[in-house]
């Protein structure tokens, strides 16, 4: 038996900062790396002119930590 909470997947962090990121962008080729306990959230955002931007989301509670 295991004690380790439950964590997200990446298909779910990268859905979680994709549906926040598209509230103000449009969103393109998301990417997620797991460092710890936190998913790092990587996305191309705008158009014509392309900025990347990261979401870091809990892997355990799926909330939003911060952006930039």
């Amino acid at each position: 038996m295991s004690n380790s909470p439950e964590t997200i997947d990446s298909d779910e962090a990268r859905e979680i900062a994709k549906k926040f990121l598209e509230q103000h962008h449009n969103v393109s080729d998301v990417h997620a790396i797991l460092e710890g306990h936190t998913w790092k959230v990587m996305a191309k955002v705008g158009l014509p002119n392309l900025r990347m931007k990261t979401v870091l989301v809990d892997a355990e509670s799926g909330k939003i930590l911060s952006w930039k």
